[in-house]
């Protein structure tokens, strides 16, 4: 995570430098700044936050499906084989991919310094 967040002096220069940028003819900011104040998250984010943040989202989604598909392999229904049964390869990509997400997910909650 080194190198995602930048300091607040440098991050307040770079917003100051585009904040007249991302002005329309009203004075307004506007575009990706305006957008991350409306929702009231700072402008200081660089891109490789925005894709971490991604990343963190979409590995606890796969989790949650895994832990779903768990559940329906306790009842006898095997969701994964289910829809990608015919094709062994993607089956085996798909267990691939939650097992990732959980090692990720483990190490995100647990490991990472804030």
């Amino acid at each position: 995570m080194a190198g995602v967040f930048i300091s607040y002096e440098e991050g307040m220069n770079t917003f100051l430098k585009r904040k007249n940028k991302n002005k329309n003819k009203n004075g307004k900011i506007q575009g990706f700044h305006a957008y991350n104040i409306a929702k009231g998250l700072s402008p200081f984010f660089t891109k490789g936050a925005i894709i971490m943040k991604f990343l963190s989202y979409l590995t606890a989604i796969l989790v949650i499906i895994g832990g779903l598909n768990w559940l329906f392999v306790a009842l006898d229904f095997n969701l994964v084989e289910k829809l990608f049964g015919s094709v062994p390869a993607l089956v085996d990509t798909v267990y691939w991919l939650i097992g990732l997400s959980a090692l990720y997910q483990i190490y995100d909650r647990f490991f990472a310094s804030s």
